[in-house]
């Protein structure tokens, strides 16, 4: 819940002197319950925390099975220490055509899943040399 540190009365007074520019004449009892009905929908907003917009639901993560890590390894892992960029989507759907175990993940997830393994394995040669590679 949102704490708010102004009061709803602040954001509906506007609407009042608007109601009163409007219609100065008319019933003041009809206006001030429009009004009350403004105060209340913004306190109600506000203290119950409606969201509006729509939002992402998080992807649960899957684990990596051997056969895949072994498959991207194998296929994906040299081109990059080459390189030294991650691959792009002609080889990771080459590499997905050899190996039928990475056939179940999207593409992109390979991609990512091959440069993290080079990420990891570069991080590993510079703690073991001491020197960035």
């Amino acid at each position: 819940m949102i704490k708010c540190s102004f009061s709803p009365f602040f954001i509906a007074l506007p609407f009042w002197s608007i109601i009163l520019y409007l219609a100065p004449e008319s019933s003041v009892f009809i206006y001030l319950f429009i009004y009350l009905f403004i105060y209340l929908f913004i306190y109600l907003f506000i203290s119950f925390n409606i969201d509006v917009g729509d939002k992402k639901h998080a992807k649960q993560k899957t684990t990596w099975l051997p056969e895949e890590q072994r498959a991207i390894r194998l296929h994906l892992l040299p081109n990059i220490m080459k390189v030294k960029k991650p691959p792009k989507k002609a080889e990771v759907m080459q590499c997905m055509k050899q190996e039928p175990s990475l056939q179940s993940r999207p593409w992109v997830c390979v991609k990512h899943r091959a440069w993290a393994e080079y990420q990891q394995e570069k991080k590993q040669l510079e703690k073991k040399l001491g020197v960035k590679v």
